[in-house]
Formats: C-alpha cells, sequence, structure tokens
C-alpha cells in the first residue's frame, strides 16, 4: 500500500497486479487470497477490450468468467459504448456504421435483437452508452466540422427515437455511466443522475437532465506513470464507488473512487485496449424469458387463432417453443416466430370439448430457459373479440359501433336528430337491452336510447348528478346488479364526485368522492369499481369496505407517442378485458388492456385528429 496527496485530497492506492493468459476467451486470476476480491459489492463488470474485439465479463476477483467476441457485429469498426439493462448489452458501434444495438449475451455467442441509428444520424461519435431503468442514454462527442456540440441523447430503447438532446459542459466526453441509488447505510453518495469522463480536462462530471446543467465533480484518478497518461475512457457504479477505467499507452489501470475523490484500490489492467465499462449484479446468460400478455387472450372452443405473446428476454432461433398447459390447446409448431425480444407470434386450435377457465402459457428459448405466464389466457364459452365497442364523439356529435376483430366502423349516429339543445356526448353505457348516453351542456341529462334504426331515437331520460347548474356529468356505467352510476368534473365546490343512480328516476342512491381532478372513464370489471383519471394518468380501482381508491396501474402511452400524449377518456368492460380510450388529437385510440394494464390491442379512433373520445361501452352483438 502507499498513500500520496493530489489537489488537497488524501489518495489510497491498493494496486493488484494481474497475469493474462492470452486470447479474448482466456481467464487471467487475482494475485492475491481468492474470495477477497476488489469489489465488495460482487456482481460482474462487462469491460470493452477493443484491442481484442470482445466483451469480457469479469467477476469481484477479477477473473474473466466469459468473453464475447465483437468481430461479428462491428466487422471493421469499433465498439466505443456499453450499457447493460439487467438483461441484455446495449452497445455503440462508431464509423461507418454509426449504429447501437441491442445484444443477447449467451454462453458461446451475442446476438442481436435489435439495431438503429446513433444519434445523431451520421455527425459526431457515440462514445459511451448508460441505461437509467427505462431508457437508453448516448454520449456523443460532437462535431466541430457540423458545429454540433457534445451532447446527451436521451433514448426510446424500444424504436431508437430521440426523446430528449442535452448540451455537455465540456468538449472531450468519453465515458458515461447513471447513478440512480446509493448502497450507503447512511444515504452519503452521488447525487442520482449521470457522470461522464473528460479526457481533455482529466475530470469527472456531473450532469442533471432536468435542470439541463452540470459541472465538474472530481478528479479523473492519475495512474502511476504520471499525469500526463490520465485518460479516463471507462466509468461505471456499483451501487457504493464508482469504477474509472485508464488508457494510455504504457499501463492500463481499472480504480476504484469513492464519492469523495478517495482512490481505494487499482487494477492493473492487462488487455490490449480496454475502454467503456459497465457493472451489474445480473448475468446475462441465464436470464429467463418473462411472459406477461397474450393477445387476444380469451378463445372459444372449437376455434383456431393467431396470437401474439407479450413479455421480455424472448430470444431468436432454433427451439423457440410456445405450450398452453391444461390441455385442449394445440399449438402449430412451425408457426411460432419470433418476432422481437418482446413479442413472439403463433397459431392455436383450441378443442371443441376444451375445459373453461384460464391457461397458463409457457414460453421456453432455445437457450432452454422457460418463462410462464400465469392464467394469462382464457377459454370462454364466447369470444369477446368479436363483440364491438360503442365510442361516443363529444366534436362530431356522433355514436360509433366498432368491430372488435377489425376496428371496422358497423355504424355511425349522429345525435343531432335527437333534438336536444346539445350535442356533447360524454358517456355510453349498455344495460342488456340498450344504449344509455349522458349528455352534459345545457341538457345535462342521461338518455336510454333505441339504436335499432338509422336514427336515433330516445326511450326515457333522467336528470344528470348532481343537478344544474352544478358541474358536468362525464362518463357512465352499469353495475350489473341494475344501478346506473355517473361522473361529475368541476363542480362549483370543488369536489367532483361519482354516483350511484336509481336509472328509472335519477335519484342519487350513494356519493363516492374521486380521487383526482380529471377523472373521466368509469367501468365495473369483475365486480370491482374502476376509473381513469387524466390529470394523474392512472387508472384506479375502489375498495368499497374501506371507502378508499388505489392505483391499479398507469395508464398506457399511445401508440407512437410518449407520456405526455396520454389523456384517458372512456372507458369499458368486455367482460374479460378493460377498454380505455385516449383522446389528444393523432393520439386518438381504443385500447384493450388487462386488469394489470397489459395493453392487448389499438384500434384507431373513428375521425382520428378530428374525435374527441368520451364515452365507450361494450356489447356483444
Amino acid at each position: 500500500m502507499s498513500s500520496r496527496t493530489r489537489g488537497g485530497i488524501s489518495l489510497l492506492a491498493c494496486v493488484l497486479t494481474l497475469a493474462l493468459a492470452a486470447g479474448c476467451g482466456r481467464m487471467f486470476f487475482l494475485d492475491g487470497v481468492p474470495g477477497e476480491g476488489i469489489s465488495p459489492k460482487g456482481g460482474f463488470f462487462y469491460l470493452v477490450d477493443a484491442g481484442a474485439r470482445c466483451i469480457r465479463m469479469i467477476d469481484p476477483d477479477f477473473r474473466v468468467v466469459q468473453s464475447w467476441s465483437t468481430a461479428e457485429i462491428s466487422r471493421y469498426d469499433e465498439v466505443r459504448g456499453i450499457a447493460f439493462d439487467g438483461a441484455n448489452f446495449w452497445i455503440s458501434v462508431a464509423t461507418d456504421q454509426d449504429s447501437i444495438y441491442k445484444v443477447a449475451a449467451l454462453d458461446g455467442a451475442l446476438i442481436v435483437l435489435a439495431r438503429f441509428e446513433a444519434p445523431p444520424v451520421g455527425k459526431g461519435v457515440v462514445r459511451d452508452l448508460a441505461w437509467d431503468g427505462s431508457y437508453l442514454w448516448a454520449l456523443n462527442s460532437g462535431a466541430e466540422t457540423d458545429s454540433i456540440p457534445a451532447r446527451l441523447y436521451k433514448i426510446d430503447p424500444a424504436s431508437g427515437g430521440i426523446l430528449g438532446e442535452y448540451d455537455l459542459p465540456s468538449a472531450e466526453p468519453r465515458a458515461l455511466v447513471y447513478v440512480g441509488s446509493n448502497d450507503n447505510a447512511y444515504g452519503n453518495g452521488p447525487s442520482r443522475g449521470f457522470y461522464y469522463t473528460d479526457t481533455g480536462t482529466d475530470w469527472v462530471y456531473y450532469y442533471d437532465p432536468v435542470k439541463r446543467s452540470g459541472s465538474q465533480y472530481l478528479a479523473a484518478p492519475v495512474p502511476p506513470q504520471g499525469a500526463s497518461y490520465t485518460s479516463p475512457e471507462g466509468l461505471a457504479w456499483d451501487g457504493q464507488a464508482f469504477w474509472v477505467v485508464n488508457t494510455s499507452s504504457l499501463l492500463d489501470h481499472l480504480f476504484r473512487v469513492d464519492y469523495l475523490g478517495n482512490i481505494k484500490a487499482s487494477v492493473e489492467l492487462p488487455f490490449l485496449n480496454p475502454g467503456p465499462i459497465a457493472w451489474s449484479r445480473s448475468d446475462p446468460r441465464i436470464v429467463i424469458p418473462v411472459v406477461n400478455a397474450v393477445s387476444p387472450n380469451v378463445g372459444a372452443r372449437d376455434d383456431t387463432m393467431a396470437v401474439t405473446i407479450s413479455g421480455a428476454f424472448f430470444l431468436p432461433g432454433n427451439g423457440l417453443r410456445v405450450g398452453f398447459v391444461g390441455g385442449g390447446i394445440a399449438v402449430f409448431a412451425d408457426s411460432t416466430a419470433y418476432v422481437s425480444d418482446t413479442r413472439i407470434r403463433t397459431v392455436i386450435a383450441i378443442d371443441a370439448d376444451a375445459a373453461l377457465g384460464e391457461r397458463d402459457v409457457v414460453v421456453t428459448n432455445p437457450t432452454g430457459k422457460t418463462g410462464v405466464g400465469r392464467g394469462v389466457f382464457t377459454v370462454a364459452e364466447s369470444n369477446p373479440n368479436e363483440g364491438f365497442v360503442w365510442m361516443g364523439d363529444q366534436f362530431n356529435g356522433i355514436i360509433s359501433k366498432i368491430s372488435v376483430s377489425d376496428g371496422a366502423v358497423v355504424q355511425q349516429w349522429s345525435v343531432a336528430g335527437l333534438g336536444t339543445s346539445s350535442t356533447s356526448i360524454q358517456g355510453l353505457a349498455y344495460d342488456g337491452a340498450h344504449i344509455w348516453m349522458s349528455m352534459a351542456g345545457t341538457e345535462d341529462q342521461i338518455f336510454e336510447l333505441n339504436t335499432d334504426g338509422a336514427t336515433l331515437s330516445v326511450i326515457s331520460a333522467i336528470s344528470a348528478p348532481p343537478g344544474i347548474p352544478d358541474g358536468v356529468v362525464r362518463d357512465i356505467a352499469f353495475d350489473g346488479e341494475g344501478a346506473l352510476w355517473a361522473l361529475n368534473s368541476d363542480t362549483v365546490d370543488g369536489i367532483q364526485n361519482l354516483y350511484k343512480l336509481d336509472k328509472t328516476n335519477g335519484a342519487i342512491l350513494q356519493t363516492i368522492p374521486l380521487p383526482g381532478t380529471g377523472t373521466r372513464g368509469v367501468t365495473f370489471a369483475q365486480g370491482r369499481l374502476y376509473i381513469d383519471e387524466y390529470s394523474l394518468d392512472n387508472i384506479y380501482v375502489y375498495d368499497f369496505v374501506s371507502g378508499t381508491w388505489s392505483v391499479a396501474f398507469a395508464m398506457p402511452v399511445p401508440p407512437g407517442g410518449t407520456t405526455s400524449n396520454r389523456y384517458s377518456t372512456g372507458m369499458t368492460w368486455d367482460g374479460f378485458n378493460l377498454w380505455v380510450a385516449n383522446s389528444t388529437y393523432a393520439y386518438d385510440y381504443l385500447m384493450q388492456m388487462t386488469l394489470t394494464g397489459q395493453v392487448l390491442k389499438s384500434i384507431p379512433s373513428p375521425n382520428m385528429g378530428d374525435a374527441q373520445i368520451t364515452g365507450l361501452t361494450f356489447t356483444a352483438r
């Protein structure tokens, strides 16, 4: 051990020397006591060795336990960045390819799961990547000829689309890591955000994308050769300490540095050209597939249907299999197709005498690893996907009947022909015989409608609660026991309520305060009361015993959109799944989802972009 001082900070260096056996797939060993590794956190390092063109998986005792060649992916170009999302690697390849790859790491090879162009297209160099738990982030050192500064890019991992751009406060950024939390028992540690190295200043910087500001955080470790050999090319965080890879023309080192800048240990790296590094507790070789949902998730007896299994960590190749537990459902093996690491398609046949009820669905990867989705498919007497969703369009004053199977509009009715003083459709409900509609504005009534012909007519009407002029009636729903429920928002006294009504005369039987200021949809599912709340972007469920609301799940993002495009309105129940409307111009969709929030199907609304979707209801015919 030795100690030295730099910039007023005492640096304690524990240098461990390693010997390397040549070759990308070979091991090197810790020169010390086995089990007393340099990293007290356990887990694994994933280090890009550009010289050997591979990714090395290194355990806490600094043994190379696996190496993956990147030659087939990078070809003649160089891997410049790496991130690990807990299951798969993300790597950036510079020069001619200028691409970012999502890859699965098996025992013997890397399998490309997705590829998209590195941001910004054709300009600068993506030096490193980071994963924040939901999004991918790319650090680009900029392009002087194109007047593009060094930037951090927030990327949608599903599409590769750029969600945000952030100018960095230094000119030569290299390594990047995201710090989400720390494991210090006293809560001490670096602030949540991004940290990156700069080879021009030899500092580690902190950057906060929320504030769009960054500053120098700590000086990069100086290698034994001296300050002129400082070049921080890799950066990782293990929950307690930073790990900095220093690459020089003589010797390369990996430093363990605490959040105050003190060097706690260093390792001499016997690699050809080490660079970007990531750390994780997870081992990508033992990732198990996850089955979240099946769409459609209901099938009738004696039916053959195509289904899509959604989840995570699916792998392509021979041996990918899908099975339904419980008998009575056959899978056409040659129809099973890998779509992506989150989707598989196949075709099933349900026997005429198949037992009714839920089925577990099993996905087996080519590696032999198996995942199970519990109760994600149901065999039923009838298939709700052969039914119809009814949609109210307030802006156009139209009620549309839409086929669930193909999204086709079967029939439309204008409410203008009712002779009412308003066309402000707010909610729809079905009592088993007739469609009911709530109408706001000067009408402020709930109508029972006759929809048998080409035009609508009123069978009966009741006043909307709590009475004119207090608030705006919104969505309505029947509870399966004969009572009608109606939402009311924007009340004079600031209280928003849900009312239980006698449908024959509109008498208020019960009042339930709502959890937010933007409730628009209401329905009953499996005997439980659900609402959607656009201002909080949540679906809520009500406990009648305790009289409290709780979040069931977050409102899903509409196809092609982001969280800013969410605006939930009407909702309904088809007997097996929820339907929730999203009404935001180009993102007008009717989304079918499970009670856990898994989206099964999205149907573009009629008059998309010009519609103002309000109420929804479902009928089997």
